[in-house]
């Protein structure tokens, strides 16, 4: 009779990654005979100010953009395109957490202590990417918040657009088109 201690288990082996590239924002692993993108998790918001009739869009450069489009006529002079507002996700906050301090930041709005936030999905960016999207659509009443002044920069600027021209607006990326669909859906807008 054989003793337990001689029957070892068949552990999966682990397979090891094999580092292709990294920098400061990226890094590109050969995990499963795949190239995986390791980027960071972010907070997508589109805040939505009900009685004022407005949302906020980034204004921003958008270098994959502009070089997608180099060649389009249409598009090869624009510069700056609207997304929705984002920013990295910090683990050693809630989601809840990510959300009041990325749209104070960004667009200078502070929400009532008591305003529920609830953050809609979590997706990843693609079927290649370990980052995730951590989406949410902030509907925001008169009383829901004050505003403080945020510093403009280059790479921080805020517009608001009206609700009468949201069919107008040029959207290139996905995350915003849907929280654009998500915002007229969930409010009866054609």
């Amino acid at each position: 009779m054989e003793k337990f201690t001689k029957i070892k288990k068949n552990e999966p082996k682990r397979e090891e990654n094999e580092d292709l590239f990294k920098n400061d924002e990226i890094s590109i692993v050969k995990f499963d005979e795949k190239d995986i993108i390791i980027s960071n998790a972010q907070v997508v918001i589109l805040p939505y100010f009900k009685d004022e009739g407005f949302i906020l869009l980034k204004y921003e450069k958008c270098p994959a953009f502009k070089f997608k489009y180099k060649d389009k006529s249409e598009y090869n002079t624009v510069d700056y395109y609207l997304t929705s507002i984002k920013d990295d996700f910090n683990d050693d906050q809630t989601a809840t957490q990510n959300v009041r301090r990325i749209l104070h930041e960004k667009t200078g709005v502070v929400l009532n202590n008591l305003f529920p936030i609830e953050v809609d999905k979590v997706l990843f960016k693609e079927d290649n990417n370990v980052g995730q999207y951590h989406i949410c659509l902030l509907t925001i009443n008169y009383n829901d918040f004050k505003q403080s002044s945020v510093k403009v920069t280059e790479e921080n600027r805020v517009v608001k657009v009206s609700l009468g021209d949201i069919d107008n607006i040029k959207i290139h990326d996905l995350v915003t088109d849907y929280l654009l669909l998500k915002l007229k859906y969930e409010n009866n807008m054609k």
